[in-house]
């Protein structure tokens, strides 16, 4: 299922924002809310919208209709926690990935992105990821819909000319900012997986991290250590736990994979009841 607008005549797009009732667009898409009862297993923890997310979801959809410039995708206003068709044998219907947006000078940096593409599709799952169409996540979504994948981009207006908008996409959703941009795709996902890429990358893995160790959701984390890209790192969160500023129970909360076919396996071990 899609919302939103989709584009209209030769270069436009409408656009706008409003203020006043839920508009039909926005009121048709369901805002997950907290289970009556205790969450009893972990694939019901996964599909939970901590609270002050889902309501900041709600103003969104209420307040404003999306927008997006002539670019022929098809553009959502509103998001929710997926519930397409597909998903691989542990019930996860969709996979988030983080990663660059350059290319990185290793040749083993591409071609996993191109695996965890091609994986993440043959599994069934759709791919959710950063929109963009250059580097990693260019080879990433390239693979995934070659392999004819469904892949969901999420991307900041102002950032569509930097990080070359990817073509083709099932399912684009323009947002305003990288706040937002994370809230959504962890709204639209059940499960992390990180490639390498640069801050950006580090900043969304860590807060997807924090949200899990708070509670905010109980979605798996992989780190995916492609040529010891992340040695470095993985030596610091063990420094990290040894001097007592990070527990042990935390510290597992990030998995580690050397291959996309590890990162699947360790997501699926996660995610299972």
């Amino acid at each position: 299922r899609k919302t939103g607008m989709r584009r209209t005549g030769a270069g436009t797009a409408q656009a706008g924002t409003y203020s006043g009732p839920i508009p039909p667009s926005a009121a048709a898409v369901p805002v997950t809310s907290a289970p009556a009862t205790r969450r009893d297993t972990d694939a019901e923890r996964r599909r939970y919208v901590h609270p002050p997310v889902r309501d900041a979801i709600a103003l969104r959809q209420a307040r404003r209709l999306a927008c997006a410039p002539a670019i022929g995708h098809s553009v959502c206003s509103g998001h929710r926690a997926y519930d397409g068709i597909g998903g691989d044998s542990s019930g996860m219907k969709s996979i988030c990935v983080f990663c660059g947006a350059r290319s990185g000078r290793a040749p083993a940096y591409l071609e996993s992105a191109r695996a965890l593409g091609t994986a993440i599709a043959s599994s069934g799952a759709t791919l959710v990821y950063g929109g963009g169409g250059r580097g990693m996540m260019g080879a990433l979504a390239d693979a995934a819909l070659a392999a004819r994948g469904r892949v969901i981009g999420v991307i900041p207006r102002d950032l569509f000319e930097r990080e070359h908008l990817q073509e083709g996409l099932t399912e684009l959703h323009a947002v305003e900012g990288m706040p937002e941009r994370k809230t959504v795709m962890a709204e639209l996902s059940e499960g992390f997986i990180s490639l390498p890429g640069g801050i950006g990358t580090m900043d969304e893995m860590f807060e997807m991290w924090t949200w899990t160790q708070l509670g905010v959701h109980a979605k798996p984390s992989v780190l995916l250590n492609v040529d010891g890209y992340y040695d470095s790192l993985i030596a610091f969160l063990d420094e990290m736990t040894g001097t007592g500023y990070l527990s042990s129970g935390q510290r597992a909360i990030l998995r580690v994979a050397d291959t996309a076919a590890g990162a699947l396996s360790s997501l699926r071990r996660a995610a299972a009841p």
